[in-house]
């Protein structure tokens, strides 16, 4: 992105809870004392009127929040809604693994067990947003006193889950069938989203297939987070780990997560894949990363001696 704005200067970006995405701005100059930025918040739905959808607010320097509008991430004019993945469904995949000998687990998490599926450019002018229940992407072009509708496009995959940026370069991450990752041209004009084909596309099998791979939505095991590096020479995959430790109908150890790592060029050309394993006891591996200004990796697992998930923070340098 090239283009130049004084109300957008800095962004945070995450995902949380139950079925939602958050991603905020926040700006430093405005003509209006009270105004401090905006917060955008994806509903996830799969309602078949509607479907997904980014809540917008006006956020104060305070703090307060004041709703602007609900946007729809697919064209409802002509009858095409894009779906959200709804609630995370009941998780078979020890049970899958041990033969049936194990019993289902209840995943208590969002549905798309991810970080980074509502993301904004650097310069604040796009917001990028997952559709997982119709495996594709939505961008909008940000406006003062709304979205606007840019493009939809095909993911390049099954369930995408998470997103990450750099310049006019995006990629998705895609968690159903063992995993896939696709880039995007982002146009500098008007957000619109551009495929960069067999080039910027990678499959994660091999990476995350020790047994069948989850149905789509099946957060405990699954890919979780895309994210470029720093200078931009590199995507980081984490995927929450496939290899849990059970014997004679126990399980002794949760899956270990990994993480891949792929050089990308500027023109979004990916390499070969290199893992580094993630292993924590009894835990599912890494879930969520940033990085700090040192270019250390900051991340986030989930730990459950019960069937609920939590979060455990650790630290890994890159």
């Amino acid at each position: 992105m090239c283009r130049s704005t004084s109300r957008w200067e800095t962004a945070i970006a995450l995902a949380v809870g139950s079925f939602v995405s958050i991603s905020s701005s926040i700006s430093a100059a405005d003509d209006r004392r009270d105004h401090d930025g905006a917060v955008f918040v994806m509903t996830n739905s799969t309602n078949p009127i509607r479907g997904n959808e980014v809540a917008m607010y006006d956020r104060s320097e305070k703090g307060d929040l004041n709703l602007i509008g609900f946007f729809p991430t697919g064209d409802l004019s002509d009858g095409k809604p894009q779906l959200g993945s709804g609630p995370a469904p009941t998780a078979q995949v020890f049970k899958i693994a041990s033969g049936g000998a194990l019993p289902l687990v209840s995943a208590n998490l969002d549905g798309l067990g991810s970080s980074h599926s509502l993301i904004l450019s650097r310069d604040h002018q796009c917001l990028f947003g997952v559709n997982a229940g119709s495996n594709s992407l939505s961008s909008f072009r940000v406006q003062r006193d709304g979205l606007s509708l840019a493009s939809v496009e095909d993911s390049g995959g099954t369930f995408p889950v998470s997103l990450t940026v750099n310049q006019n370069l995006l990629f998705a991450l895609n968690s159903g069938n063992r995993g896939s990752i696709a880039g995007f041209q982002v146009s500098d004009y008007d957000c619109t989203l551009v495929p960069l084909g067999r080039n910027g596309m990678a499959s994660l099998q091999g990476y995350s297939d020790t047994f069948a791979p989850p149905a789509p939505g099946e957060v405990l095991t699954s890919p979780a987070q895309i994210s470029f590096t720093p200078d931009g020479a590199s995507l980081l995959v984490s995927i929450k780990g496939s290899d849990a430790n059970i014997a004679n109908g126990k399980l002794i150890a949760l899956p270990s997560g990994r993480v891949v790592v792929f050089p990308v060029n500027g023109r979004g050309a990916l390499g070969t894949g290199v893992v580094t394993p993630f292993s924590l006891t009894n835990g599912t591996g890494d879930r969520s990363a940033l990085f700090s200004p040192a270019r250390v990796q900051l991340s986030s697992s989930m730990r459950t001696p019960a069937p609920s998930p939590r979060t455990r923070s650790t630290l890994a340098t890159t």
